[in-house]
């Protein structure tokens, strides 16, 4: 307690006889004097009590200000609320059946009461003792608590224990149990317990509530102290939960153990205590125009007045989130382990306390590579209030006169006034509710005598995802980690927000689902409702193709979309919400911030990178049959497109640095890539895939509808199998240097699930299946003597993979001797037309076109050839064939 600090007070004062209530209020305390350390008496008993000292206040508005300030609120409060059971009031009737003392009773209190025109009301009910009584034990003040500990509710873990009952289990034995013991104090054994708010109901402990002076003035009365209590907006604040700063775990205490005890582990947490809700607010801004004009039989008055206010709430997610995570050995004041979570943030002063305050601006970059500072984590709702009140009055009024003068001459008089007042208020007031969310910035780890820090460097412009990393290492080195994530190269694989719920309407269907519309709007693998023209129902449609020229919609049996619609609406957006998943990383000694536009890396030490696909095969035997229910040639209900995995995994093919120093390695600068080029390269904005001096791991040739990878392949060719039965939920079958053609495997223990899948291989269709003998499983198939159980199975060459058959060949059409400039043709054939072209001039100078059929490019280069071309071919089938020239 401070001089001059407003304190709250919650006090229980007699009005009248039987008549209590409790009065709230704020008090200043005076001078340090007056605090001091008293033996206070009350009945028989003697206690040790806190005197403090507090302003006075008055009881006139000019009087002096000698009252105690609770009693003059109780006085204020009871003459407001409680004048009913107050005098005069209680008391100021005459009754004319009442005797002569009791008429002289009930006139002497009117006559008392017609004394408060001179004196005020308040002065007599102090002289009466009214509100000046106060209820010891049931009033208090609102202070710290010199313990740090308050009450609340819910329940916390203190102790967990296990027992192994080896008593009840071998009748020789004692039982024993183990378990943990939770402490929640800080070292000096105060609670670590941080509510994040009080309750809003009862929360007379809170110290966000201050008061605002708001006293209002009368003319010939006393005047009202009134206040208004901070903070505004408090139905924006958090709800009020509490966390643990320190949580202290340890294996239960066991008598004479020290050497071999265990320690314990400490968890610290960030709490609303070092990041606090922020109310603020501005102050009131208020403009007025007064015009009063008076003339002869006409007056005016204009009072408008303006006034406007802001108001500020910022909360945020740090309450309960980790701060460190300590190791002790037993007896040990210094952790073995740590870990430590730092947050961006900056230290303010928050009503004279030093607090933290997030920062939420980072390093981010672009899909097109670009670097920039962007604001991220951060989320507001603002709603702005406007009113207006206005009042205008006019009136008018005339007077008709009429004088008579000798000799009888009449003359009449005229005379007429008008006044017109106008009075207007307006008002505008703008709250902002602010939710930041935490950044962390870096991260600390300390083992046995070494650290590692590990900082976030940039962020994707667009999600937020940490992008690059550094780390520190025990070198004091500093080793970059570098992502790219999926949406820079993948559309499909970006964002719904881009594209769900777009509309579009009055569209003509025709040439096999095809529409002109703003393609935009629209995504491949869009799930749409379709409204066609008339009263047809609305229904579901899938879009296979956008581009320039249109969107292309399918039915769900595969059928083209034709007609007049009269709207489509995107359910689902064919963009995947994939967008943080990584499809490539680079670890290098060097900050790659300044070289991504360039594609330029140095100093990498390993890079990784991996492909996608939405484009794969299914169990097409399923859905061959036109007179199945089944039947459909929808690639996005096959399950053919429209789900995003990994079709390959890559890693770089390149030398690695040697060095020695004194006939050793060093193993500080040794390993790094002598060249590299990225996979993914960025290019006049676009990312594209460069396949040069990657080679891939492992490659997925096929998966089933339900996500399960059937096939794959490796960097030898080497395939492996695995077949799912029971409704395509459990490997049944795995097998390697496998195709899955080849593969095949019956246990005759799922035929009750009716899944085309399931029938890649089943001997026992059409047998008798019987559980009455069985091997390993339930069942089994019965083979009666002299009749044989055929069993044979068909491949469907629809199913089979189309061969890339890609063939190039290069022919010099021309040489320019004067200008030294050579003409050649790259020519295309085999595969499946349309080809797409991509190319990278590595060296030199030369020019790359594409022929007028599409199926060759011409390539014009100065002689003798200074230039290395990288071009890669790819087919309508997806084939793919790299050449250098």
């Amino acid at each position: 307690i401070t001089p001059g600090q407003k304190i709250y007070f919650r006090a229980l004062m007699r009005f009248a006889s039987g008549k209590h209530d409790f009065v709230p209020g704020y008090a200043i305390v005076g001078n340090s004097s007056d605090l001091a350390i008293v033996n206070l008496t009350i009945g028989s008993n003697t206690v040790r009590a806190l005197k403090i000292g507090l302003v006075g206040e008055r009881l006139l508005d000019n009087g002096s200000s000698d009252y105690n300030s609770i009693a003059v609120a109780a006085i204020q409060f009871g003459r407001i609320h409680l004048s009913k059971f107050l005098p005069p009031s209680s008391n100021n009737s005459v009754d004319e059946n009442a005797n002569l003392p009791g008429l002289l009773e009930s006139l002497g209190g009117a006559f008392s009461s017609f004394q408060e025109l001179f004196i005020g009301p308040n002065k007599p009910l102090w002289n009466d003792n009214i509100g000046t009584n106060l209820v010891i034990g049931n009033s208090w003040v609102r202070m710290q608590n010199p313990n740090k500990k308050k009450l609340g509710g819910g329940h916390r873990v203190k102790e967990i224990r296990m027992y192994d009952s080896w008593a009840e289990m071998t009748g020789t034995m004692d039982s024993y149990h183990y378990g943990q013991v939770y402490s929640y104090t800080h070292d000096d054994g105060t609670s670590s317990g941080v509510a994040a708010y009080e309750p809003q109901i009862g929360g007379d402990e809170n110290p966000f509530r201050q008061p605002i002076a708001a006293d209002v003035k009368h003319l010939l009365a006393p005047d009202e102290k009134n206040y208004r209590e901070l903070p505004f907006g408090e139905q924006f604040f958090p709800s009020p939960r509490v966390g643990y700063a320190k949580v202290t775990i340890a294996d239960l205490p066991r008598p004479g153990v020290k050497r071999t005890a265990t320690g314990k582990v400490v968890h610290e947490f960030y709490t609303a205590r070092e990041f606090p809700t922020i109310a603020t607010y501005t102050s009131i801004d208020m403009q007025r125009f007064k015009l009063p004009i008076f003339a002869p039989f006409f007056s005016s008055m204009v009072d408008e007045m303006a006034a406007s206010q802001g108001f500020v709430v910022e909360n945020n997610d740090m309450h309960g989130k980790p701060k460190r995570q300590s190791v002790y050995a037993a007896d040990q004041s210094e952790p073995i382990t740590m870990v430590e979570y730092i947050y961006q943030s900056e230290a303010i002063t928050l009503n004279g306390v030093s607090v933290q305050h997030l920062t939420n601006t980072v390093t981010t970059i672009a899909k097109n590579g670009t670097i920039g500072q962007s604001t991220i984590g951060l989320t507001y709702d603002a709603v702005a209030d406007f009113r207006k009140n206005t009042s205008n009055t006019i009136s008018a009024s005339g007077n008709f006169n009429t004088n008579f003068t000798l000799p009888f001459v009449l003359i009449p008089t005229i005379m007429g006034s008008a006044s017109y007042e106008r009075t207007a208020f307006r008002s505008a007031t703008f709250t902002k509710v602010i939710e930041r969310f935490g950044i962390q910035s870096h991260t600390v780890a300390k083992d046995l005598g070494s650290k590692v820090e590990t900082n976030n460097l940039a962020y994707d412009a667009e999600t937020g995802t940490v992008l690059l990393t550094q780390t520190t290492t025990n070198f004091n080195d500093k080793v970059y980690n570098f992502t790219y994530p999926a949406h820079w190269y993948y559309d499909q694989m970006g964002q719904a927000y881009r594209n769900i719920g777009n509309l579009a309407t009055n569209l003509q269907f025709v040439n096999g689902g095809t529409a002109q519309v703003n393609s935009n709007r629209f995504s491949r693998g869009d799930e749409v409702a379709v409204k066609p023209s008339g009263s047809a129902p609305v229904f579901t449609a899938w879009v296979t193709e956008a581009n320039s020229s249109g969107i292309r919609i399918l039915l769900k049996d595969g059928s083209p979309l034709v007609g007049s619609v009269q709207y489509i609406k995107v359910l689902r957006s064919g963009r995947r919400n994939l967008q943080t998943t990584p499809v490539g990383t680079v670890a290098l000694r060097n900050n790659p911030l300044s070289g991504i536009q360039g594609n330029i890396f140095e100093q990498v030490l390993q890079a990784g990178a991996v492909e996608y696909s939405d484009d794969w095969r299914t169990f097409c035997e399923c859905f061959l049959n036109e007179e199945s229910s089944h039947y459909t040639t929808n690639p996005y209900v096959l399950g053919t497109r429209g789900t995003w995995r990994p079709v390959a995994s890559y890693v770089h093919l390149s030398g690695r640095t040697q060095t020695f120093e004194n006939g050793n390695s060093n193993i500080r600068v040794d390993g790094m890539f002598t060249s590299y080029t990225p996979f993914y390269k960025l290019s006049g904005g676009q990312w594209n895939i460069d396949r040069q001096n990657w080679t891939y791991t492992s490659s997925v040739v096929e998966f089933s509808p339900f996500g399960q990878a059937l096939e794959t392949i490796d960097a030898l060719n080497r395939y492996s199998s695995s077949m799912f039965g029971y409704n395509q939920t459990l490997p049944i079958a795995v097998a390697a240097n496998t195709r899955y053609r080849q593969l095949g495997y019956d246990g005759f223990e799922d035929y009750e699930y009716d899944n085309c899948s399931d029938n890649h291989f089943r001997i026992g269709e059409g047998a008798e299946i019987v559980t009455s003998e069985a091997h390993t499983g339930r069942k089994s198939i019965r083979v009666t003597p002299g009749i044989n159980v055929v069993f044979s199975n068909t491949f469907n060459e629809d199913c089979d993979e189309i061969p890339c058959d890609i063939q190039l060949s290069i022919s010099v059409t021309g040489v320019d001797k004067i200008n030294s400039i050579q003409t050649s043709i790259l020519e295309v054939k085999g595969g499946q037309q349309p080809y797409s072209f991509d190319y990278q001039i590595l060296e030199g100078n030369a020019s790359v076109q594409l022929s007028d059929d599409g199926t060759s490019l011409v390539i014009t280069e100065i002689v003798p050839k200074n230039s290395i071309i990288r071009i890669l071919i790819t087919d309508a089938n997806g084939c793919q064939k790299i050449i250098e020239i």
